[in-house]
């Protein structure tokens, strides 16, 4: 009989597929722990543990406005104010605080932001004696921004904490949930840091919009099987379910939601459809955020605009009246238009955090190329549903077996 063939070569685990030219940034956010005295002192021991690691520009902003600079930078405290090159802001990591949390209250400790207020939640997660730190980055591109991002992770000390002890009542708005008999009704620690992608979908048109956000409408529950229960469904203030807000405005069925979404024409429709808002609730943060794609480069958006001016007046009117007439000036031009992944909690685990911007890059890019994606039967299961976004939509079969490993994980847990 032939013999028994053995390998001797150890099993190696499939490498990620080679990342493509998409341009994205990062925010990544930590907490403190609240004994700590002085947050602007650890603030300053964070930035100079990551830049002596990674040798990348970090521009530090302190509580009261002032930046000092990490590398080729001017060593003498400035004001943002002050004249500084485009260059300093635009290719440096940003690191500063964001919030914190005392008895209960909040406040923003810094006095000036660069950062949109829907960033982060400041009416969720606000653990009490917690200091939320921020770090984001410039715009990075393919492989060498996933390169940077690398040095920075492997930079950041033991003080930036992914959990805060708590206690407090989970956030589900007494929505019904699959594995609710299994979770109690108040949580002792609640994780209250996220990692928020931001993906540059200045090139795609409007239709290629759309695919993207109907293929996470489609796929939103097999990305919360690998995403801690804090932060599935609609429990979270920071990420709030964008299948659910479809769900509460009627379009309760996979069809209807992929029907609904596919019938948008413009952005600020497909924005209200897939990010909608209420009376009480105007700035719900979702898990695909799309308000940054209306973000002009005066820091409004198109309803801001129309808001604070109307509607424009057609010049067809009758001259006789043109006098008492008073036209809204023309918008300003669109900045870059952003997708933003909010889904994923923070981590300090640098294959963690590389391996969700290959995610959400891919699933971009492939969700706008391909054919628009039809709605899953009602008869999908989770599994079948995981199964398919990696094999058509996010194609990485390394990628696949990372989170399956994760679901593995959460499950046994």
């Amino acid at each position: 009989s032939l013999p028994l063939f053995t390998e001797k070569r150890p099993h190696q685990q499939l490498k990620p597929l080679k990342m493509m030219d998409s341009s994205f940034s990062l925010d990544m956010y930590f907490g403190l722990d609240g004994s700590v005295v002085a947050p602007s002192s650890s603030l300053y021991e964070i930035a100079k543990s990551v830049y002596s690691r990674s040798k990348l520009p970090i521009r530090l902003m302190e509580e009261d406005g002032q930046v000092k600079y990490f590398a080729n930078r001017p060593k003498k405290s400035s004001s943002l104010s002050s004249s500084t090159s485009t260059t300093s802001t635009t290719s440096s990591w940003l690191i500063q605080l964001v919030k914190s949390v005392s008895n209960g209250s909040q406040k923003r400790l810094t006095a000036t932001t660069t950062k949109t207020t829907d960033d982060y939640d400041d009416d969720d997660d606000g653990d009490d004696d917690a200091t939320i730190i921020a770090m984001s980055s410039p715009n990075l591109t393919g492989g060498h921004g996933l390169n940077e991002c690398y040095k920075i992770i492997e930079g950041l000390p033991s003080s930036c904490m992914l959990s805060i002890p708590s206690s407090r009542n989970n956030h589900n708005h007494n929505r019904a949930s699959s594995d609710a008999a299994h979770v109690p009704t108040t949580t002792t620690t609640t994780t209250t840091t996220s990692i928020h992608v931001q993906i540059d979908v200045s090139k795609l048109s409007t239709q290629q919009i759309i695919k993207v956000c109907q293929n996470y409408i489609k796929y939103e529950e097999s990305m919360d099987s690998f995403m801690p229960w804090h932060r599935r469904e609609d429990r979270c203030g920071d990420c709030r379910s964008n299948k659910q807000a479809m769900a509460d405005e009627g379009y309760v069925t996979n069809k209807q939601r992929n029907t609904r979404i596919s019938k948008c024409v413009t952005l600020e429709e497909l924005v209200d459809c897939v990010n909608p808002t209420t009376a009480t609730e105007s700035s719900r943060c979702y898990k695909l955020n799309l308000r940054r794609l209306l973000v002009r480069e005066d820091g409004n958006d198109a309803h801001h605009h129309q808001q604070r001016y109307g509607t424009p007046r057609h010049e067809s009117q009758s001259s006789s009246s043109s006098s008492s007439r008073s036209y809204a000036p023309p918008p300003p031009p669109p900045a870059k238009r952003i997708l933003q992944f909010r889904h994923h909690p923070s981590s300090t685990d640098k294959t963690t955090i590389t391996h969700w911007i290959r995610f959400c890059t891919a699933f971009v890019r492939n969700s706008a190329r391909l054919r628009p994606p039809a709605a899953l039967k009602a008869t999908t299961s989770i599994e079948e549903e995981f199964d398919l976004v990696f094999e058509y939509v996010v194609k990485d079969r390394a990628l696949r077996n990372f989170y399956g490993g994760r679901r593995e994980k959460l499950i046994a847990e």
